[in-house]
C-alpha cells in the first residue's frame, strides 16, 4: 500500500493577490542572466550531472565526492544510450552530446 504524499501549503493566492507594485521590477536580459550565470550550489555538492537518453528521459544525479561523480560521468559516457550530458559544477555548467550515428 502507498503512502499518501503529506500536503505541504504554498502563499501563491497571498503573492497572486498582491499589487504589482509591491514586487521590484525586473527586465528580461537581467532575469536571464540571473537564471542563467548565477547559479549556486549547495555547499555540500561538488556537482549536479544531467543525462538524457535517446528516448528522451532525463536522470539527474548530485554528488558530493568530486571522485564519485567523474566515475558516474565517465561511466555515462561509455553507455551508447546516453545522448547528452549536462554537467553543473560551482565554476561553468557544460555540455557534452554524441552526435547522431544513426544507430540504435
Amino acid at each position: 500500500m502507498t503512502k499518501k504524499k503529506p500536503y505541504h501549503a504554498n502563499n501563491w493566492k497571498e503573492y497572486a493577490a498582491a499589487p504589482s507594485d509591491m514586487f521590484e521590477p525586473v527586465s528580461y536580459e537581467d532575469f536571464m542572466d540571473w537564471k542563467l550565470t548565477q547559479w549556486e550550489l549547495s555547499s555540500s555538492h561538488v556537482c549536479i550531472i544531467r543525462a538524457t537518453t535517446k528516448k528522451g528521459k532525463v536522470k539527474e544525479y548530485s554528488y558530493k565526492l568530486f571522485g564519485a561523480a567523474q566515475k558516474k560521468i565517465n561511466k555515462l559516457m561509455s553507455d551508447n544510450k546516453i545522448i547528452e550530458l549536462c554537467i553543473a559544477d560551482d565554476e561553468q555548467v557544460a555540455f557534452i552530446r554524441r552526435e547522431d550515428d544513426g544507430s540504435e
